[in-house]
This record gives C-alpha cells, sequence and structure tokens, in this order.
C-alpha cells in the first residue's frame, strides 16, 4: 500500500461516513459498521511509524487534543471512594437517593452514567479514525477528498429533490427518525445536510482553482468558470431545497471566503479573515432576526419547551449546579430530564442541547471549556497562518473555510454528532494541520499563491 492506492483511504473513509453516518441516533447498525471500521483505522495509525512532525503549534496539536480527551474519559471512568464523589458539585440529589435506602453510598466514577460516556465515546471513533489516517498514515490525497465532499454533495440534492417530489411517506428516507417533507439528502437532520452544503461550496471552488492553475487549453479553460457556475448553481438550489436557516445565514460568508480564496488581490486576501468575521456576525443576526421565525429569539421562544432559548436556559442552569467537575460525556439526556417540569413532559424526547459548546461543558466541566477555547485558539492561529502563507494550497485554505462554518453552526445545532459531518470535520482538521500525503516527495504549492518568476525583456 504504498503507492498510489494509499492515498485512497482517507477518502474513501470519507465517503463511507458521508454516505451511512447522517444520524445522530438512528442507523444503529451502519453506524456500528463504521465504528468496527474505525478501530481498524485507528489500529493501523497507531502501529504506523510517525513522521518527523517539528511544527507544535501545527502538526502535534490535534494529536494532543486527542490524547487529553482520552485522559479526562479514561479519568471520568475512574470508580471514586464516596468520600470524594458525594462532596462534588451536582451529586445532591444521587446522595439523597442513597440515603433513602439502607445500603451505604458506593464507590462511583465522576460520570454519572458511565454507560452513556462509553457509548458516546464509541459514536465520536469515526472521526477520529478520519484525523489519524490523515495525520498518521497520511494516506490521504487533497482532491479526492474535495471530489468526494462534491459528490456527496451532488447525490444529497437529487435525494433530496426526490423525497420532496415523494412525499411524507417517501421509501428515499434514510431513517425512521427524520424532518420529513424537507430535503435531508443521506442525512436524518435537514440542517446537517445544510451544514455539508455549505461545505461543498468551499471544495468546489478549490478544486476550480486548482484545475485554473494547472496548465490547460484554452478551451478547457474557458469552460472552467461555466462548470464551477453550474455546481454552485446545483448546490444552491439544494440549499433552498432544505430551507435550513443556519445554511443559509452560513452560505454568504462562506461564499464571500471561497472567492477571496481564489482571488489574486493581495489587498483582499490580507484582510480576509476580518471581512469574514465581520460578514458572519451579520449574516447570524439577519437570519436571527424575528421575520424568519428561530426558536431562539422569536417571540415565543421563551414560552416553548421545546425552544432552543429554553435549552440553552435549562443546559446553563445545569452547568452551574455541576461545575467544575461537569456530569461525564453523553449524560446530557438524562440530566436535562432533571430540570424539565414533569407537567410538561411528552413523547418528544431532547437528545441535546442544540449548542454543542454549552452541552461539552456542561459533561466535561472546566476540562471540557479549557479544551474548547484551547482548540479554538489552534484552529484561529492556523487559519491565520494558512491564509498568509505562499505556499497553502487551495484545499487547505478551503478546510479552514468549511471548519469555520462547521464550528459555528455547532453554536446552535450538533452537527458534529453524526459520523458524516464529524469525519468531515475531522479531515478539515488534518488539512489545517499541514501533513504531507504519503509519497509526496515535497510540499505542494498552489502556483497562484507561491512567488512567481519576473522575467526583464530588453527591447
Amino acid at each position: 500500500m504504498r503507492g498510489y492506492s494509499i492515498r485512497l483511504v482517507a477518502p474513501m473513509w470519507l465517503a463511507a461516513c458521508l454516505a451511512l453516518g447522517g444520524s445522530s441516533a438512528g442507523g444503529l447498525l451502519v453506524n456500528l459498521f463504521l465504528q468496527l471500521g474505525s478501530l481498524v483505522l485507528i489500529g493501523i495509525s497507531l502501529a504506523s511509524r510517525a513522521g518527523t512532525v517539528p511544527d507544535l503549534a501545527g502538526k502535534k496539536a490535534p494529536a494532543i487534543f486527542l490524547s487529553i480527551c482520552g485522559v479526562l474519559l479514561l479519568a471520568s471512568l475512574v470508580p471514586l471512594p464516596p468520600q470524594i464523589w458525594s462532596r462534588l458539585p451536582g451529586r445532591e440529589h444521587i446522595v439523597s437517593g442513597y440515603l433513602m435506602t439502607p445500603s451505604r453510598l458506593p464507590w462511583l466514577p465522576l460520570s454519572l452514567s458511565p454507560g452513556a460516556t462509553i457509548a458516546s465515546a464509541l459514536w465520536a471513533l469515526p472521526g477520529i479514525a478520519m484525523l489519524l489516517t490523515i495525520i498518521r498514515l497520511r494516506a490521504f490525497d487533497e482532491r479526492w477528498l474535495a471530489w468526494t465532499i462534491v459528490s456527496a454533495a451532488g447525490i444529497g440534492v437529487i435525494l433530496g429533490a426526490l423525497q420532496l417530489g415523494d412525499g411524507a411517506s417517501s421509501s428515499f428516507y434514510f431513517y425512521d427518525i427524520t424532518n420529513i417533507g424537507a430535503a435531508v439528502g443521506t442525512f436524518a437532520n435537514a440542517n446537517h445536510f445544510a451544514t455539508l452544503l455549505v461545505s461543498t461550496i468551499a471544495f468546489l471552488t478549490a478544486l476550480y482553482a486548482s484545475g485554473r492553475d494547472r496548465d490547460c487549453s484554452k478551451q478547457a479553460a474557458s469552460a472552467q468558470p461555466v462548470i464551477l457556475a453550474g455546481a454552485l448553481l446545483v448546490v444552491a438550489v439544494g440549499l433552498v431545497l432544505v430551507n435550513s436557516l443556519a445554511g443559509l445565514g452560513l452560505a454568504m460568508p462562506v461564499a464571500a471566503a471561497s472567492y477571496l480564496m481564489v482571488s489574486k488581490r493581495p489587498f483582499l486576501r490580507r484582510y480576509a479573515p476580518a471581512f469574514i468575521a465581520l460578514l458572519s456576525a451579520l449574516s447570524i443576526a439577519f437570519v436571527m432576526s424575528s421575520p424568519f421565525g428561530n426558536n431562539l429569539t422569536a417571540a415565543d421562544a421563551i414560552s416553548s419547551q421545546y425552544s432552543r432559548y429554553t435549552f440553552y436556559v435549562h443546559t446553563i442552569k445545569l452547568i452551574a449546579r455541576a461545575f467544575p467537575i461537569g456530569t461525564g460525556l453523553g449524560t446530557f439526556p438524562e440530566i436535562y430530564s432533571t430540570i424539565e417540569n414533569p407537567l410538561d413532559v411528552s413523547t418528544t424526547f431532547i437528545n441535546h442541547a442544540h449548542n454543542d459548546y454549552l452541552e461539552l461543558v456542561l459533561e466535561w466541566g472546566m476540562p471540557g471549556l479549557l479544551i474548547i477555547l484551547s482548540f479554538l485558539i489552534w484552529w484561529a492561529l492556523r487559519a491565520r497562518t494558512l491564509w498568509t502563507s505562499t505556499t497553502a494550497t487551495h484545499f487547505e485554505l478551503a478546510a479552514t473555510i468549511a471548519s469555520g462554518a462547521i464550528l459555528i453552526h455547532s453554536a446552535v445545532d450538533y452537527p458534529l454528532r453524526t459520523a458524516g459531518i464529524q469525519a468531515l470535520f475531522a479531515a478539515c482538521c488534518g488539512l489545517m494541520a499541514g501533513h504531507r500525503p504519503l509519497g509526496r516527495a515535497g510540499r505542494r504549492r498552489d502556483r497562484s499563491m507561491a512567488p512567481k518568476a519576473r522575467h526583464l525583456y530588453a527591447d
């Protein structure tokens, strides 16, 4: 596997995750298949020889984050004597429950639900496998990763059209629990499909830029913008079919960032981060305005028990109870039920906070907050390095755009809970880390970003 074929491992794994890992709760058998495949890739990656990675900020950071998360996970499962865990915040109801029985307080771990913690860790395996495949095995090819994302989005748009055309009882829906009546593609949640479509904009543009910078005939060069426009039109149609507020809100800054990525004007590139941040803030504020009827800032959001406003308020209260230790990874559904009004309980099940940052802080407390802040700092520094570099590839820049969109979307939803978006995000982080594919002699350069030689002619 030392030839070109090994570089297809990551694209093939990404394709499998996007095709089969479209739900955070459903599709148990296919997700089990992905988890088993993840274990194989992780084992091979850890057994392989690690290359030299002198750049701590860029290349070692993802592995360090994984190691820290692994240590925290194991630590949360270690049983502690009652003299310790009973004094921790957020455990009062457990202590009172045992005091009502004649039995003594047992040894218990930091996680309030060890089974849920283990199950949640297993759901994270596909993303871990993708990241290690890139940063350890280096079994990837930037162009094929991009084509995989574009192909998955195109197939998803076709499926979405069939789902809408076939009606509520359509057999084209992959999952029993899904957004019936909406275009979801291979996902269960329309918002998560929108995340894929928005990310596709960046990688489509990277493919166009990479092809533009290659030596090709004038006919091929003139056809490339037309092909790009047609492909972007398909993505736009998909976003309209999905009708996701998050997708529509993120599409504008992602499109602007993609344009700046291929722009040959240094002035635009220099101020790109500030411009994109401002445009993102304006887009989010626009879709959060009341005319769009979102369930965070709408007039009826406060009174609804199933609005994001209520989710966030309750989650923050739970964080205050359990901070700084947290309740344990994967415990959100059980912990959230303790704050709900029994008179308001219905058949609707609240499985996530619809804000991955709040949910992680609830479950991992202060360590979770520090992990989030540390990762965001690494991401921002790495993105700045790539955008100011003359040797960064368009695919690396596309990875910053797509991962940035996923990070923003995670503030109002949980796209990273699906194996598909999780693997996509991990691939983006791997590309941002700056590792070279196996078998490449040197660092690739996009010609549009490398210094160009100037030739002087004497008349």
